[in-house]
């Protein structure tokens, strides 16, 4: 509903982000042609073919690096804040 009501408002491209990409309604929270880029995380297994075949761009960042970081900062007793807010 917001992405309709930005495009209607006249915006040019609509991203959206989704941090699990779990999509538990299925693909029709993304009505076809309305976004520009979904863009995902790994974080759950997500065939990224599917919502591509949605006719939109899908861009997946990988969170291994935080991740790797993550536990070894915890491995080193080091700050986890810093891995945040950094």
């Amino acid at each position: 509903a917001d992405a309709e009501a930005a495009k209607k408002a006249g915006a040019k491209r609509i991203f959206a982000c989704a941090s699990h990409a779990l999509f538990s309604k299925g693909l029709s929270v993304f009505p076809k042609g309305l976004f520009t880029e979904i863009i995902i995380t790994d974080s759950v297994g997500t065939d990224s073919r599917r919502l591509e075949s949605h006719n939109v761009k899908v861009t997946t960042c990988s969170v291994a690096p935080l991740l790797a970081d993550a536990i070894i900062r915890l491995n080193q007793d080091k700050s986890m804040s810093d891995l945040i807010l950094n």
